[in-house]
């Protein structure tokens, strides 16, 4: 296969993680503010498409956790990042968005002694940030 091809067919999987952690701020305002007792990831071997997003926004519950993440291999050359401002916006649920590059810079952070969770804070205050 090419370099950048993804020969095989769109595969995803959702996980569900059960949010203990009280070491770092970022989860403790996750179970706090967004009521994230359970953060859920969706990981897709394939490049960003526009529908991740709203599929893991229709998940998201008060009941269930308010946060979410989105992996995907790539982001597409158009810009995505105003669906999870608009549903920040609308009904409070974070969906943060993480690609192969965000993935390496935590494992970089963690090879450098830095705790890889920073990289999601920096995309959550970045998600803030947008919605004024």
């Amino acid at each position: 296969p090419e370099v950048g091809s993804y020969p095989y067919k769109l595969q995803a999987s959702r996980l569900v993680f059960r949010n203990q952690n009280k070491d770092h701020d970022f989860w403790i305002e996750a179970r706090e503010k967004h009521f994230s007792k359970y953060v859920s990831v969706d990981i897709y071997n394939s490049q960003l498409q526009s529908d991740f997003i709203p599929k893991l926004g229709s998940y998201l519950s008060i009941t269930h956790g308010m946060l979410g993440l989105v992996i995907a291999r790539n982001l597409p050359s158009q810009e995505l990042s105003g669906l999870p401002v608009a549903l920040f916006e609308n009904e409070q649920k974070v969906i943060l968005l993480l690609t192969d590059i965000d993935l390496l810079d935590m494992l970089s952070y963690k090879a450098g002694g830095v705790n890889p969770v920073c990289r999601l804070q920096d995309l959550y205050q970045f998600l803030i940030a947008s919605k004024n």
